[in-house]
């Protein structure tokens, strides 16, 4: 169903005349499947009026009404009583609104006066497929006939829904039974409980008249930026994005560092720009490419002369982080060159279910891969654990502007000394490398255990494996969990390890020694991925792995 061919109350009334007469009035009336709300509550959910139709919207802090764009003409006015007492709010809609190219239906008001004696809404939560939602209006009951007028009794009614999917800026919501808007309702909140509280992540926008509901998304970034820029801009605070209104956890904006290395280059030289990120981060890029994050780099030719500025930027949930560097290219004979590339394997010849590390060190390459996998330039690696024994070759590519050029590494994968022997393996599946080098701890897996087929009853599925720079490792298994306490707002989480390190005597008792650890993993479809570890081995060596990968190899 396309949703612009749906009903919309609008200033303008343009689709809701296909309904209506355009001499009648467009009167408050009922959310559809709604209940009253009980007297005191919701008092931040206000009816506005403008020079079209009636619209619902919502007090964001004590000076922002939010509603939706196509309730309000950009610049213009949206009168609201809360109580007894009248006030106006001059209304700016989002600028990438452009109906029906861009259809981002949010807009925000600053209110002539402070609105006092009552609670505001917060902006927060995370929209997902399955989440149930309420949806608040003082629109029609049920979709009136052609011609017929909705009747209004002034009630202030709520609903509970479901999110069922995502359309452009949108969330789509839909139940059996469920509560849905109509005339009157759009620009309302639509809420989610956060740790037992009401938080506003989407307004409505137009639905179908019986049972589905499309709501803009307060929850991505485009939203997340017309909401910052309007306060910074007006000096106002908005509820769970720039301010705390009633303990609302507000998320600071990532920062970051970019430096271009050598910064003073001839043209036709290769120029690496490297990215450090500080914070909660969910993308980066530079000059507008992609790159990993919280440490992201990106290679050029310089193809220019003059002094340039290369931008960086990393968004997570608090906002958006900038930073930039400055480099020179220079006029002189450079003659371009083919990129070059080398490859190891370390260690080369490994037992089936250990890692090998392949390492690849190039020059003059703008872009690099280890069998197909994209790695940085100009050095990059990467983790795989082998399924089958034999001899393989992995091969590395390096490619610039001129052309491409391949390198080659040996390894050979042989069976377990004792195959006839039941045993437990241990396999990893996600890695990353330790920043701190001072430890000599090279890479920090999160590992499974596997079992003969013998064994009925494995207690210990998840280990530690941690690898030195000497190729030899300590398998730590994971005993218990203790995860932490989730701060609202933010896409990733935190819980404490502790892991089995070996028996050890404590005075008169035979204790059990153990090392503790912290894994952050992220959020995402409400699956849990692990992002970044830190704790300490067996040899009490302290470890920092910043982010971790899938370990995948194509001869698994």
């Amino acid at each position: 169903m396309n949703p612009h061919k749906l009903f919309r109350a609008s200033s303008l009334l343009a689709l809701a005349l296909l309904v209506f007469n355009s001499q009648k009035s467009f009167a408050e009336a009922r959310l559809i499947n709604g209940t009253p709300v009980s007297p005191g509550t919701y008092q931040y959910v206000v009816a506005i009026s403008t020079n079209g139709a009636p619209c619902s919207a919502s007090l964001v802090g004590p000076k922002v009404l939010l509603t939706a764009a196509h309730c309000v003409p950009n610049g213009g006015t949206a009168t609201f009583k809360v109580g007894n007492k009248s006030y106006s709010a001059k209304m700016t809609r989002s600028p990438i609104y452009n109906f029906p190219k861009s259809d981002h239906d949010i807009a925000l008001g600053v209110v002539d006066q402070e609105v006092t004696g009552i609670d505001f809404v917060s902006v927060g939560g995370k929209a997902s497929t399955g989440l149930g939602v309420q949806l608040l209006g003082t629109g029609c009951t049920q979709k009136p006939a052609a011609g017929e007028t909705p009747v209004s009794d002034g009630i202030l009614r709520i609903g509970s829904t479901v999110i069922t999917g995502f359309s452009n800026f949108d969330m789509v919501t839909r139940q059996a039974g469920g509560a849905a808007i109509c005339f009157g309702d759009t620009g309302g909140p639509t809420l989610v409980k956060v740790d037992g509280k009401d938080r506003l992540v989407g307004l409505s926008t137009k639905g179908n008249l019986t049972d589905m509901t499309w709501s803009l998304r307060l929850d991505i970034p485009e939203s997340d930026k017309f909401l910052r820029d309007f306060a910074t801009n007006n000096g106002v605070k908005i509820c769970g994005v720039t301010g705390d209104c009633g303990g609302a956890v507000v998320p600071t904006a990532p920062k970051c560092n970019l430096m271009a290395n050598p910064s003073l280059v001839k043209k036709g030289e290769t120029i690496v720009f490297s990215m450090i990120g500080e914070g909660n981060i969910t993308s980066a890029t530079i000059d507008g490419t992609s790159v990993s994050f919280p440490n992201g780099t990106k290679s050029m030719v310089a193809s220019s002369i003059g002094t340039f500025t290369a931008s960086g930027q990393v968004t997570g949930p608090g906002g958006t982080g900038s930073c930039s560097a400055t480099y020179t290219v220079e006029d002189g004979i450079v003659t371009p060159q083919l990129p070059k590339c080398t490859l190891t394997a370390n260690p080369d010849s490994v037992m089936l279910g250990q890692s090998i590390t392949l390492a690849m060190q190039s020059t003059n390459a703008t872009s690099g891969s280890i069998d197909g996998v994209t790695v940085n330039v100009p050095n990059g690696s990467r983790i795989l654990t082998p399924s089958a024994k034999g001899s393989f070759t992995a091969l590395g590519k390096v490619t610039n502007a001129v052309g491409s050029a391949s390198c080659t590494a040996s390894y050979s994968v042989e069976d377990s000394v004792n195959p006839e022997t039941p045993n437990f393996a241990v396999v990893p599946v996600y890695c990353g490398e330790n920043v701190v080098t001072e430890t000599k701890v090279a890479t920090v897996c999160i590992g499974v255990t596997k079992k003969d087929a013998g064994i009925t009853d494995l207690r210990i599925n998840q280990v530690i494996i941690v690898t030195y720079s000497d190729t030899s490792k300590e398998v730590l298994p994971i005993m218990a969990r203790k995860p932490r306490a989730k701060v609202e707002g933010d896409v990733s989480v935190k819980e404490d390890l502790f892991l089995y390190a070996n028996s050890a005597m404590g005075g008169k008792y035979t204790v059990l020694d153990s090392r503790t650890a912290t894994l952050t993993k992220m959020v995402s479809n409400r699956a849990e991925v692990p992002m970044a570890i830190e704790g300490r081995t067996i040899k009490g060596k302290y470890f920092l792995v910043e982010k971790m990968s899938p370990v995948s190899s194509s001869n698994e």
